[in-house]
């Protein structure tokens, strides 16, 4: 017959199992990854996942940084609300236009809403180039309208002022251009990478890339 002192280690043995199968559980539970569109319905508190291209990012005396994502599919936005951790705050290394992924807890009743997230929470996807497209910014050119971003498209000749646009890859889209300097022939009909500003030109009514580099894809 076991002692009382012997029930007692097996006690305290079997709650310290217990207690760390409990946090390898609460480490392996997933995070349900929610689109951007989709948390205006996500309750108050929920951690959650989501992906967006960054469109503005801007910090404050304390370190916190934050930075508004963009879902291109449906202009649909989320403003991160970020904390220094262990890892470098994203504006060190983020650009417009780059796709991050962001792990925070919703909060915030009005749009946009609003995730509590830390550096060691975002993590960088795909650099602008891959993913900004002239398909992309159909839905959310406002949110970079003045920046510096670079775009994806196929570069065709028009009867334009320019000469030149940008065509989507779905085909329905097309983004004009002004360039300062010549663009090569030979890039007519290729995928392209156009590194300038985007404006809104009032007199025409058109979106309009200043271009200040043009290559191949």
């Amino acid at each position: 017959m076991l002692c009382t002192r012997s029930r007692r280690r097996i006690l305290a043995a079997t709650s310290a199992i217990t207690l760390c199968l409990v946090v390898l559980v609460g480490f392996g539970s997933s995070v349900p990854v929610v689109s951007i569109a989709a948390l205006e319905s996500v309750d108050d508190g929920s951690t959650v996942e989501t992906i967006g291209l960054v469109a503005e990012f801007w910090a404050w005396d304390d370190g916190t940084e934050n930075l508004l994502l963009v879902e291109t599919t449906s202009g649909c936005t989320v403003i991160i609300i970020c904390s220094p951790g262990i890892h470098a705050q994203p504006g060190t290394y983020v650009h417009l236009g780059d796709e991050v992924k962001v792990v925070g807890k919703v909060f915030g009743l009005h749009s946009p809403r609003r995730l509590y997230s830390d550096s060691d929470r975002v993590t960088l996807l795909r650099r602008c180039e891959f993913v900004l497209t002239v398909d992309a910014l159909a839905n959310c050119w406002r949110l970079f309208e003045g920046d510096e971003i670079k775009v994806r498209g196929i570069l065709f000749m028009t009867d334009g002022e320019s000469g030149f646009a940008l065509r989507g890859m779905m085909g329905g889209s097309t983004l004009s251009l002004d360039s300062t300097y010549e663009i090569q022939p030979t890039l007519l009909g290729r995928e392209v990478v156009i590194a300038g500003c985007l404006v809104f030109e009032e007199a025409t009514l058109t979106v309009v890339l200043h271009a200040d580099s043009v290559v191949a894809s």
